[in-house]
């Protein structure tokens, strides 16, 4: 093999070993401040972390994400003119989240064509009246289940929320550094770059944070178990003749209004007093009309 000598050629391999050469080293110069950047974020969410596993209860930070949702849905969509301020919209992302009726809904058009008030002490009517219907919905649920096991559970929501987001997080930033660098050809600063798309996608996942948790919170049901007087009620030494595989086991629920045929009695078979040429005791017969013999129908199943 002789070696390529043009002097086109080897101007162009050093230009693009440069270029490479060059991002690897930016790449490695900057690696501390990259690292920088998620040890911050890290230390904001381990300690929200730890402020909820020292902490026994989380009402009060609930509330605060309840009140926070809340006013970010308000904001988004009560802005501009009082008459663009789309109340329909508000009224159904409210009761995606906790319950929020026709008439809740029409109580906010009320507050939005209110001519006695003007635009702030409008959203600050609408903020309060929001926020009112999730106290008594939250306070619904919070009877309902038992404080003291709605705290645990809220805490165990939290705590999840926090950590499986992280993740998440944890591996789009790992994604958004590996190509980064690839800005530099855009005659950006790939350090900047990254320092501005990691920030919003950290205030998109504390968003997220919030917004998953007051949701879980509002879809949470206790499920009663089957009194114990039920299950000794369940028949005992009972004996069944038949195919019971479609059967429903014990705690597995049917469908309401569900019917079901049952299933055909198989014969008992007293193998001992037929003979394998004698005619069938399930009554199966030929296309002609005789009985089907023994040993053609029901012997290899049962002999």
């Amino acid at each position: 093999d002789q070696p390529i000598q043009n002097a086109i050629i080897s101007r162009t391999i050093e230009s693009a070993q440069s270029k490479i050469e060059g991002y690897n080293f930016d790449i490695r110069k900057h690696v501390l401040d990259y690292d920088d950047v998620m040890n911050k974020q890290r230390e904001v969410v381990y300690k929200k972390r730890k402020e909820i596993l020292a902490s026994e209860d989380v009402k009060n930070e609930i509330l605060g994400y309840i009140e926070e949702e809340i006013e970010r849905n308000v904001s988004v969509h009560c802005v501009g003119e009082e008459y663009e301020w789309n109340i329909e919209t508000i009224a159904n992302e409210l009761q995606n989240i906790f319950p929020f009726s026709v008439d809740d809904s029409k109580k906010l058009e009320q507050i939005r064509d209110d001519k006695s008030k003007n635009t702030v002490e409008k959203i600050s009517l609408i903020l309060e009246y929001a926020m009112a219907k999730a106290k008594e919905a939250y306070i619904q649920k919070e009877t309902a289940i038992g404080a003291a096991t709605f705290r645990q559970i809220e805490r165990a929501i939290v705590l999840q929320t926090i950590d499986a987001l992280w993740m998440n997080h944890l591996d789009e930033i790992d994604y958004l550094r590996q190509g980064i660098g690839l800005r530099g050809y855009g005659q950006r600063d790939p350090l900047i770059e990254y320092k501005r798309e990691a920030f919003h996608m950290f205030s998109h996942l504390l968003e997220n944070m919030r917004s998953t948790t007051v949701r879980t919170i509002f879809k949470i049901s206790m499920v009663s178990a089957q009194p114990s007087a039920q299950i000794e009620a369940q028949p005992k030494n009972v004996e069944f003749h038949g195919a019971q595989e479609n059967a429903p086991q014990f705690g597995e629920v049917k469908a309401e209004g569900a019917t079901e045929a049952p299933a055909p009695q198989k014969p008992i078979v007293n193998k001992e007093n037929i003979g394998r040429n004698e005619p069938c005791p399930c009554g199966k017969k030929k296309e002609d009309g005789t009985p089907a013999k023994y040993k053609n129908c029901c012997y290899p199943k049962f002999g």
